[in-house]
């Protein structure tokens, strides 16, 4: 998940920081709507929506390009999975922030952590 999140950009949220923190150290995490995690998230899901509905120029064309609109969306999904990690069983959430990791040495990765988590 710290991986996904400096890919994304989104490790540079302290609510992001703070959760990862707790998940890496599996301790209880609490979030709702109103709390800082839960605010990111709305803003950030808000913005890649905003992103997806840019405005036209005069020419009719979008503001926002459609390679930025893509990046606005893979950090909100990116950013979705926190909440899932906390939520979802940890098959569902592990096989969730695998599809979203663009570093393609993800496997090397994930192999390293396993490993040292079993030494």
């Amino acid at each position: 998940m710290a991986a996904l999140a400096t890919e994304t950009g989104l490790d540079s949220y302290e609510e992001v920081t703070d959760v990862l923190t707790h998940l890496a150290a599996a301790t209880q995490y609490e979030v709702d709507d109103d709390s800082a995690l839960g605010l990111r998230l709305r803003r950030v899901l808000s913005e890649a929506d905003i992103a997806r509905n840019s405005p036209r120029d005069h020419r009719q064309q979008r503001l926002i390009s459609p390679l930025e609109t893509m990046a606005w969306q893979e950090r909100a999904e990116a950013a979705k999975a926190p909440m899932e990690i906390l939520t979802a069983p940890p098959r569902e959430a592990l096989g969730r922030v695998i599809h979203l990791r663009k570093d393609s040495r993800w496997r090397q990765d994930l192999r390293k952590h396993l490993t040292r988590d079993t030494n």
